[in-house]
Formats: structure tokens, sequence, C-alpha cells
């Protein structure tokens, strides 16, 4: 089942899926492995880049794994607009969780691109990049005209005290 848009305020890509890795078929597996809270973990499919957008946010990071093989790389991005603030590339492995902090700010994007396959695990049934996520942690930054109208009050309260006093 592929992520609604609107769901903690992102627009979500068509390939960002999740599932709930109690089901059967994935014991061993990154799915399992990288779930730190809650009951689902977010994922991509084969070699299918994911995106999440959204007005001006931070990310901080993330706890992935790769599902089904170890030392998959995982190339990701921040970008403003169609400006490619921020990349870094990350291995994952099936053995998760494994928190992985970027600290990016201002971005309005993010996007995760599966660039090799890595190695297939033993025991494991499954095969594919599949990439698993949890705990995405992003700050939404507000927005310039929301600062204005915030400092534009502040002002006017600290003015208005100001005459308080003089009366």
């Amino acid at each position: 089942m592929g992520i609604p848009n609107g769901y903690q305020g992102f627009n979500w890509s068509a390939t960002f899926f999740v599932l709930d890795p109690s089901a059967g078929g994935f014991a061993g597996s990154g799915y399992q492995n990288t779930l730190v809270s809650g009951e689902n973990v977010a994922f991509t499919a084969d070699a299918n880049s994911v995106s999440m957008s959204d007005g001006l946010f931070d990310f901080d990071g993330v706890f992935m794994s790769a599902a089904w093989r170890d030392g998959v790389s995982v190339r990701v991005q921040g970008f403003l607009g169609a400006v490619n603030l921020f990349s870094q590339t990350v291995v994952a492995n099936h053995t998760g969780p494994t928190f992985y902090a970027f600290n990016w700010a201002g971005i309005d994007s993010l996007v995760f691109t599966p660039i090799d396959s890595g190695i297939e695990v033993d025991g494991l049934t499954g095969s594919g990049f599949h990439i698993a996520f949890d705990n995405l942690q992003v700050n939404s930054v507000p927005e310039p005209a929301t600062l204005l109208l915030l400092g534009s009050g502040l002002v006017a309260a600290g003015v208005r005290r100001r005459l308080k006093k003089r009366v």
C-alpha cells in the first residue's frame, strides 16, 4: 500500500510504500529489523527512487535498512526547488535498525535512490534493492511570511507595553 499524500503533512511519491513487517514472509529481513516504533515501516521496491516533499523542512535523519541484501548503497538528496543542496550516499544492511544522521536544513524535498544492489543474504526469501525506513526525523521550518507576522506581533506587543508604562 502506498503512503497517502498528506500523511505527516508531506506529499509522498507513488513508489513510497508502507507495510506491517510482522505479517508473514518477512522474518529476519530488513523490514522487521528496521522497525523502531509503531507497527509499520516505509519502503521502496526494487531500484525505484522515493521522495517526499512539503514546504520548507529540516531533515535530521532516519532509521534505514536494506530489506533482503547487505551493502546496498542509497543516495540521499535534499532539494530546494530544483536545486540539489545536499547529497550523501550511505550503505544499508538488513541487520538494522541503523540511524543515519543528515542534519540538513532548509529543504523542500527529499529523495532516496538505491544505487547498488548489494550482496544477497542466505536464508532470506526476498530479493531486490528494497530499502526500509522508520522514524524519519523532520522539522517544519516556518515560511518567511509566518516569521514576519510573528515578528510584527512581537514588536507591536513591545510598543504597547511601553505605552502602558508611560501612562
